[in-house]
């Protein structure tokens, strides 16, 4: 599941509603599998601890190839994970492709709907 391991070409991601998770979250959410993973293959990556240039030439690749039906970011409140929603936005546009991307937001507590 992290970003940089997942083959661009895995059939679960062709056409899909992929969740891109700041690593952080599945620890935080009690509950994660079943709020956010039913029907989506999920793909984690951290903005502060990876390289973000490299995260945005391999999601995007990965959506020229799966050709998802919408890209979901689910990142902490805290500043760093903001970058994540950069990635989505900046590999969907490198893509060349239109697809939307949603946020969720949730905070140190795991419950959704904490400010930035």
């Amino acid at each position: 599941v992290q970003l940089k391991l997942v083959p661009p070409g895995a059939p679960y991601l062709k056409g899909a509603d992929i969740l891109l998770a700041a690593d952080c979250t599945a620890f935080v959410v009690p509950d994660f599998h079943r709020r956010y993973l039913r029907n989506r293959p999920v793909l984690i990556a951290c903005p502060k601890l990876e390289d973000t240039e490299l995260q945005i030439v391999k999601l995007a690749e990965v959506i020229r190839t799966a050709r998802p039906a919408a890209l979901t970011v689910l990142r902490m409140e805290v500043p760093c994970c903001g970058g994540l929603v950069r990635v989505a936005e900046e590999a969907v546009k490198r893509s060349g492709l239109e697809v939307p991307v949603g946020t969720i937001i949730v905070g140190v507590d795991g419950r959704e709907g904490q400010g930035a």
